[in-house]
């Protein structure tokens, strides 16, 4: 770190720096609300989407009992051929979003499928979707939570380190430039008293 300079313009300097901060502290602080705020809302929908996955997996287990004896394959019966992603802008912080989904099952023989198999696919092709949903709010999620540590360390930066900073640099400097303004007075009375004096002899 540089030698801090006690004179006017480094004041002048220190003062400008320090007005600057506690201009931007106000904004960073709103930020991360609006962040954090944004933060508690994804993390709400994706504890209703965690829930909505397992009522849905309880529902699975208690209406399809004989599904783990089943021979359909549950990979081929519901298929996702289009996914559409869009982007939320949230103070200037790009979160995805998931626009749409369409999600084909196939057609299966009716003769060889079980009774329960309309109502299978409708479950899966809910599957799908929760799954989908919990993805992109998990993603939202993690870049919440990495722009609120974010913005919290730059208005901690400014409150705790960059505002005291200045603040102590300008008592410094006023009080060297007093003192050396007392010490001129001085001077230039010291020096007063001895010209009389050699005027006077």
């Amino acid at each position: 770190m540089s030698r801090l300079s006690l004179n006017k313009s480094t004041l002048n300097r220190e003062v400008g720096q320090l007005v600057v901060y506690q201009r931007v502290v106000p904004a960073l602080d709103m930020k991360r609300k609006q962040l954090m705020a944004a933060r508690s809302k994804a993390r709400n929908a994706l504890a209703t989407v965690a829930q909505e996955q397992s009522v849905l997996e309880a529902s699975v287990i208690k209406n399809f009992p004989a599904l783990d004896q089943s021979t359909l394959a549950l990979g081929e019966v519901v298929q996702i051929t289009e996914l559409v992603y869009g982007e939320d802008n949230i103070v200037g912080l790009v979160l995805p979003r998931l626009d749409k989904v369409v999600i084909e099952h196939v057609d299966m023989c009716r003769p060889a499928t079980p009774i329960w198999s309309d109502l299978l696919i409708e479950v899966l092709e809910q599957s799908c979707r929760l799954w989908l949903d919990y993805q992109v709010l998990r993603e939202r999620l993690q870049r919440l939570d990495a722009a609120v540590l974010k913005a919290t360390q730059r208005l901690n930066l400014f409150e705790k380190v960059l505002i005291p900073r200045a603040q102590k640099n300008i008592r410094r400097i006023r009080i060297a430039i007093a003192d050396n303004e007392r010490a001129a007075v001085v001077r230039a009375k010291i020096a007063k008293q001895k010209r009389r004096q050699f005027v006077s002899l």
